[in-house]
C-alpha cells in the first residue's frame, strides 16, 4: 500500500529524529526548513550519512504543490504559534486534511487558534518522549541510531489526527498514547525530571569528583558509563514491581554510616549536599512505603538525614 506524502516544517533536532525514522520506514516527505544556512547544513548531514528514503527539498512553498496528507510542525515552542499562523493562511496549503505540531507541552489547540484560515482541517500534536541530539553537529564517525523507535509519543487532538498519528507513530516503531491537554504540563514537567534534571544531577557529581581531584575525562566517562548501567538496571524491573526495586546506593541499603560520609564530603550545606538530602529523603519515604527498610534501619538512615540542615535553615 501506498503511504500518502507528509510535509516537514523545520530544521531542528525534532524534524531531523522525524526524518531519519521516516526513511527507514520508507514514507515519502518534503522537508521545508526556513533558515537558508540551516537547509544547507541538513541537506549536506543527510548527504554525507548517505540517507535515501523518498524525500524532496523545498525552498519556495508559495510555488509548490503536492498531494500532502498531513504538515508537521517541528518548531520550537515559543515559534509554533506564529509559524503555524503563516503556514495555514498559504494558498499552496489550504487543502492538506490534517496539521500536526511536535511541541510536548502545548496542546494541539494552538494549531486551533492559530489560524481560521483552513475550516476543515483535523489538528493534533505528537510528541517523542526522547533525548534528541542534533544529528548535524555530531561527529560523522557516530553511529546514526534511530531515537523515535521505541519512544513514548504523546499524542492529542481530533479523532481524525489522533487516528493518523497512531498509524504514523506505529509504523516507525514509536509507541502512541492519548496525553490530554490539561495532563501535558505535568506530563512535560515528568520529561525535564528525567533528562534535564538527570543532566544537572551528572553535572553535579562530575564537578564533586573533580573539586576532589579526580581526573575530569576519566571520572567523566566513568560516571556517564554508571548512569548508563543503573537506567539499564531500571529498565530490567517488571512493569507490576516498583521501579525503585531496580535501585542500589547508600539509602537503598539502609547504610546510615556511608550516608553520612556523603554529607560530610558535600559540605553539609552546599546545595550538592542539600539536594542529596532531599532525594534521600524521597528515596528513604519510598523504600519505606514499599516495605524495604526495617523501621530500625530507616530510623538511622532518617537520623543522619536529620542532623544537616535544610535548604531553608542554611540560608
Amino acid at each position: 500500500m501506498t503511504k500518502p506524502e507528509l510535509l516537514i516544517f523545520g530544521g531542528g533536532r525534532a524534524a531531523c529524529a522525524l526524518a531519519v525514522s521516516l526513511q527507514a520506514a520508507d514514507w515519502p516527505f518534503c522537508w521545508w526548513i526556513r533558515e537558508p544556512s540551516r537547509r544547507v547544513a541538513v541537506q549536506s548531514w543527510w548527504a554525507l550519512r548517505r540517507l535515501q528514503g523518498r524525500v524532496e527539498w523545498l525552498t519556495d512553498l508559495q510555488r509548490h504543490q503536492a498531494p500532502w496528507i498531513a504538515v508537521i510542525l517541528a518548531v520550537p515552542d515559543r515559534a509554533l504559534a506564529a509559524v503555524a499562523e503563516q503556514a495555514m493562511g498559504l494558498p499552496a496549503l489550504s487543502d492538506i486534511p490534517l496539521w500536526f505540531h511536535m511541541s510536548g507541552a502545548l496542546p494541539a489547540g494552538v494549531l486551533t487558534s492559530a489560524s481560521s484560515a483552513i475550516s476543515g482541517a483535523s489538528r493534533g500534536t505528537m510528541h517523542p518522549l526522547a533525548a534528541l541530539a542534533d544529528p548535524v553537529a555530531a561527529a560523522a564517525e557516530q553511529p546514526l541510531g534511530d531515537p523515535l523507535r521505541g519512544a513514548f509519543f504523546a499524542l492529542d487532538g481530533d479523532a481524525a489526527a489522533v487516528k493518523f498519528a497512531s498509524k504514523l507513530v506505529e509504523s516507525i516503531g514509536g509507541l502512541p498514547n492519548i496525553v490530554p491537554a490539561p495532563a501535558r504540563a505535568a506530563y512535560h514537567a515528568a520529561a525535564a525530571l528525567a533528562a534535564n534534571d538527570v543532566a544537572a544531577l551528572l553535572d553535579i557529581a562530575c564537578q564533586t569528583a573533580v573539586e576532589a581531584g579526580l581526573p575530569e575525562p576519566s571520572i567523566r566517562a566513568g560516571l556517564l558509563h554508571l548512569a548508563t548501567t543503573a537506567i539499564q538496571a531500571l529498565a530490567r524491573v517488571p512493569a507490576a514491581a516498583p521501579l525503585l526495586s531496580g535501585a542500589t546506593g547508600a539509602v537503598v541499603r539502609g547504610d546510615s554510616a556511608v550516608l553520612a560520609m556523603h554529607l560530610q564530603a558535600l559540605g553539609t550545606t552546599t546545595e550538592s549536599a542539600q539536594l542529596h538530602r532531599l532525594l534521600s529523603h524521597y528515596l528513604l519515604r519510598r523504600l519505606q512505603n514499599a516495605g524495604q527498610l526495617d523501621p530500625a534501619t530507616a530510623a538511622a538512615v532518617e537520623a543522619v538525614l536529620a542532623c544537616s540542615p535544610s535548604p531553608n535553615e542554611s540560608a
